[in-house]
């Protein structure tokens, strides 16, 4: 009989601390915001925003500031833990060799999930690739018509295709 009352009473305690977790609302927690800072490739880099449009600030082997191109928000695309997905690049010998990093800014307009028209708070159907090396820096071509969100994996040929050497 004894058993039986702890059964009982274990299966009741697990319903409740289902039930519980049924009653808490997960849409309620806002989305992890990430710095609009970071550092890549010997570079310190910034987003910031003037007149709605995203600016490039970067400090390394050289400095300035850059207006992107984006409409704001704009953010870096980060890995799962918060860094600055990047790609090294090599240089051709012709224009130099070494290599350099490539980034990704993305930004508005906010994109939808692929499926409705809903869009997506911190998601962007823009991208931009901006090249670091210790020659300076190039802004590459803006990319449109996109869905990124800004932990999203994406395919090396997003950072490839329209970036530029340094």
């Amino acid at each position: 009989m004894g058993w039986r009352l702890t059964n009982i009473l274990l299966a009741a305690a697990v319903v409740l601390a289902v039930s519980s977790c049924r009653s808490s609302n997960i849409a309620d927690v806002p989305p992890t915001v990430m710095p609009p800072n970071g550092e890549v490739a010997s570079y310190k880099i910034q987003l910031q925003l003037r007149d709605g449009k995203c600016v490039f600030n970067y400090d390394g082997p050289f400095r300035g500031q850059v207006e992107a191109g984006i409409s704001a928000p704009c953010t870096f695309l980060r890995d799962s833990v918060g860094n600055i997905q990047h790609m090294e690049l090599k240089n051709s010998k012709q224009s130099g060799g070494g290599t350099y990093s490539v980034i990704l800014v993305i930004g508005e307009p906010r994109a939808t999930d692929g499926r409705s028209t809903k869009q997506i708070e911190g998601c962007g159907s823009q991208s931009l690739p901006i090249s670091l090396g210790p020659r300076g820096i190039a802004l590459g071509s803006l990319g449109a018509g996109l869905d990124i969100c800004p932990t999203d994996r994406v395919d090396e040929k997003l950072f490839t295709a329209d970036s530029r050497h340094v």
